[in-house]
């Protein structure tokens, strides 16, 4: 008798360097008994490897990136592989000073449920970072699903995600979403996310808004299965 088991990778969909004013920093912490080699590795969205890094983490310490690629960067990433790590990205911009996270996706599923993204609803905008966690290259297909008054369902297809490869959907760029006439079209509602050959998907996606002295950001890793019950 014999039992095994193992972690994937711990996939971050949204990763930027300066990009709209925008930066992160990866925080990885060894949550075991022992030390552990955490392998980082940076991806453009097509897939292709950009940097990596090899920290090596004593037990229950906590390490962060100082270096990212090249400046006004923007990919994803892959924290390889080892059980008992916590991972999360931090995104952080000045004037004015805003900070805010995610954690990282460690189990990536083929069909993610996104339950709330917005278009202009009092100015706050939504995008869906959506990384290629499979090994092969697949379709993606984002379903809009409106709340009632938000208009009627809408389906994009992004086609050609290879695999470590990523898409950013902006919904301020979707002029078919939401009711009323482009650019003032509103939409609030939910995205159903799938892949054409059931590929995992890594998902990040933000609420935001812009406008005046502030700028906020909300973002979340879509990671939570389907439930009858849930706790908010």
């Amino acid at each position: 008798l014999g039992i095994a088991w193992s972690k994937q990778a711990t996939y971050l969909p949204d990763i930027r360097n300066g990009l709209d004013g925008w930066t992160s920093t990866l925080y990885i912490r060894n949550d075991g008994n022992w030390p552990r080699n955490a392998k980082v590795t940076f991806l453009n969205s097509d897939g292709s490897a950009s940097d990596t890094s090899f920290p090596a983490l004593p037990a229950n310490a906590v390490w962060y990136t100082a270096t990212l690629p090249s400046a006004n960067w923007a990919g994803a990433a892959i924290v390889d592989g080892n059980e008992d790590l916590s991972v999360m990205v931090a995104q952080e911009r000045g004037s004015p000073y805003t900070i805010d996270a995610y954690t990282g996706v460690f189990n990536p599923t083929s069909t993610v449920r996104i339950p709330i993204v917005q278009r202009k609803n009092s100015e706050i905008y939504s995008e869906i970072f959506i990384q290629n966690a499979g090994g092969t290259t697949t379709d993606v297909t984002t379903q809009f699903l409106p709340a009632p008054g938000y208009g009627n369902p809408v389906s994009h297809v992004w086609s050609g995600i290879v695999p470590g490869g990523w898409v950013k959907v902006r919904t301020i760029d979707l002029n078919d979403i939401g009711t009323g006439s482009y650019p003032n079209n509103v939409y609030v509602g939910s995205v159903l996310v799938t892949n054409s050959v059931n590929q995992p998907l890594a998902i990040a996606s933000t609420q935001y808004k812009n406008g005046g002295a502030t700028n906020h950001l909300y973002e979340t890793s879509n990671t939570q299965p389907p439930a009858k019950t849930l706790k908010a």
